[in-house]
């Protein structure tokens, strides 16, 4: 039984406030994979791990488009450029280029896992703002599902990047 009370956690100001954060990670994720193709060494097989990083840097490139197209209309204010998002991406990347990839993968799981935790539950009580929040979680669990499947070694991990990929042919960025 409701007591009247307005839920907090799926207020419109709060969804569209997550909205705007999970917009500041894709931002944050640019960066970040972005300098990792530029400056990682770690590689055991750069033939098929370079190409890997190229997938994850696609992701959020895709979902930062469609976000950005669509974050305005509901007056939420998005950056590409977010000096703050980029820095701290490059910054946080950095850290992790003496990483050999098994570390990085590991290092990588256990850094995403609560966000794809946190972007599922959102998506579940996002209400009308459930397509944006939707393609959030869509976009957090293809990374986690893909890491997951390459720290097990699986040989076509990628495969849940491509799917992701393939999804969004209109992103403009496919």
């Amino acid at each position: 039984m409701s007591d009247g009370s307005l839920n907090l956690e799926t207020s419109p100001e709060v969804l569209l406030a997550q909205l705007a954060g999970a917009f500041r990670g894709e931002v944050y994720g640019i960066a970040f994979f972005t300098h990792m193709l530029t400056h990682y060494q770690g590689y055991t097989d750069e033939a098929a791990q370079r190409p890997a990083l190229e997938l994850l840097l696609k992701v959020e490139q895709i979902t930062a488009a469609i976000m950005a197209a669509h974050l305005p209309t509901l007056e939420v204010p998005c950056d590409l450029d977010d000096p703050l998002m980029r820095a701290q991406g490059i910054k946080d990347a950095d850290v992790w280029l003496n990483l050999g990839w098994p570390e990085l993968i590991d290092t990588l799981v256990d850094w995403v896992e609560p966000y794809q935790q946190q972007y599922r539950d959102q998506s579940e009580r996002a209400g009308g703002f459930w397509p944006l929040f939707y393609l959030v979680d869509k976009h957090e669990t293809a990374i986690f599902d893909y890491l997951q499947a390459e720290q097990q070694g699986e040989k076509n991990a990628t495969a849940v990047l491509q799917r992701f990929i393939d999804a969004y042919p209109n992103s403009g960025l496919v």
